[in-house]
């Protein structure tokens, strides 16, 4: 009888009918992120990220509601899924998910099956494009540029002007007009092309300048400043006395 009583007092009665209380399910709170340029603290070190680290990177679309998910990148580019422990690479199709409640982790299709994920943070992916750094440099940005640069006293206290650069899809070409010599720079070292014009590509993978020199050599540039150099016109600064890397005049 006692037993009957602790039932009935455990049940609420409204209008005559009997409700049973139950608890509400926890609140969605997978984590997920967009992973862009700006982000790659959170990723770099995954070990798939070495994989990425010289492409293009561009945050994708994250749509959520309530416990589910959508991500998706432009056409272009390719979604890579980082997890904890690995990564799925999605390519140009999006991935939809939902979150469990009960062990904030997702449930998604990774292309073959159904799987769990941990995370899911995204990245999209621009697998061959080119983003090697290239620049002009002039009398009035030089100081900014190259004030700090190791080998600056090559130029310092002549005439300077900016190359004519044209870049076009992955390669690029400098030249100078004459009096004016063409000199390129990378973050360390420098090349002397004389009156001669300068022609290169952009190694989409390592994402460094490859110019070739004048016996038909490549030489590597991990990013190429330009300048026109007038060595007959010189400032009041002294001129400068070491040998070029390439001196083809």
């Amino acid at each position: 009888m006692k037993l009957l009583f602790l039932l009935l007092i455990s049940v609420t009665v409204i209008h005559g009918c009997l409700r049973v209380s139950s608890p509400k399910p926890p609140k969605c709170e997978c984590p997920s992120l967009a992973i862009g340029k700006q982000q790659t603290s959170e990723i770099e070190n995954h070990n798939f990220y070495p994989n990425i680290s010289n492409q293009a990177l561009e945050p994708p679309t994250i749509v959520l509601e309530d416990c589910s998910i959508s991500i998706g990148c432009d056409p272009e580019y390719s979604l890579v899924i980082f997890d904890t422990d690995d990564a799925v690479m999605f390519g140009e199709y999006g991935v939809d998910g939902m979150c469990e409640p009960y062990t904030q982790t997702w449930m998604a299709d990774d292309g073959g099956q159904l799987r769990k994920f941990n995370r899911l943070y995204g990245a999209c992916v621009g697998y061959g494009q080119c983003l090697c750094y290239s620049a002009t440099v002039n009398e009035e940005t030089f100081d900014a540029i190259l004030g700090n640069h190791p080998r600056k006293e090559y130029i310092i206290g002549n005439a300077l002007k900016d190359p004519y650069m044209i870049v076009e899809d992955c390669s690029i070409s400098f030249r100078c007009d004459d009096p004016y010599i063409l000199v390129l720079f990378s973050s360390h070292e420098h090349a002397r092309f004389g009156k001669y014009p300068a022609d290169g590509y952009c190694d989409s993978i390592s994402q460094t300048w490859q110019v070739a020199v004048y016996n038909g050599e490549l030489i590597t540039l991990d990013k190429i400043w330009g300048v026109c150099v007038d060595y007959g016109t010189r400032a009041a600064t002294k001129p400068p006395t070491s040998e070029f890397l390439y001196n083809l005049t």
